[in-house]
């Protein structure tokens, strides 16, 4: 949340997009550096309610799985904010135009910009870590955050998050940045319902 805080503040709004889909739709570097505006089907676009589907042209395991597959936000401050973004970029525009190494840099200066450590998150932690979020919210259903994560195995989401919970970032976080991300972060709900695109 601090992450697209900052973002929103250097109005790189396009990078808080891939932040949130990242996240919230728990998807791979490759999957959501590679989205264009036509991969997300709007409310607007559909009548199952107040939800963004994500579709993924390319997903990792399309040749064990489903060829085809999407993602679903539907946490409505997420949501709100992304209609508003994504009315931004035209058709067939990608989200992130840059290279996966400018992606990086731009993540570490985020990182960096709220004290913390480069390296101790990387664009790759976004899935595991909502993936554990999802699991504390959920109350640990596994079932669901399987489909969710679209995770062949109940096995493998169990090492995610098993993973993640044993090697949490957040204690070994110097103080300052503990107490910068807890100043950012609580005021996400409101720049994300506020915001308006230039």
């Amino acid at each position: 949340k601090a992450m697209v805080l900052v973002a929103i503040s250097w109005n790189w709004w396009r990078a808080s997009i891939l932040l949130l889909a990242a996240f919230y739709g728990l998807l791979r570097p490759i999957e959501y550096i590679l989205l264009s505006r036509d991969a997300f089907l709007l409310p607007s676009d559909h009548d199952a309610g107040w939800i963004i589907w994500i579709r993924l042209a390319s997903p990792k395991t399309r040749f064990r799985g489903a060829r085809h597959q999407h993602v679903r936000l539907d946490e409505p401050v997420i949501v709100n904010y992304l209609v508003k973004c994504l009315a931004r970029c035209n058709s067939g525009e990608r989200i992130w135009p840059g290279s996966p190494s400018a992606w990086r840099r731009r993540f570490d200066a985020l990182l960096q910009s709220l004290c913390i450590p480069v390296r101790s998150l990387l664009p790759s932690s976004l899935r595991p870590g909502g993936a554990t979020w999802f699991f504390a919210v959920w109350n640990e259903d596994v079932q669901r955050l399987q489909w969710r994560g679209r995770w062949q195995s109940t096995r493998i989401l169990e090492h995610y998050v098993q993973e993640l919970q044993a090697a949490t970032v957040w204690p070994s976080l110097p103080p300052l940045a503990r107490a910068r991300i807890l100043a950012v972060e609580s005021f996400f709900t409101t720049v994300l319902h506020d915001y308006s695109p230039l």
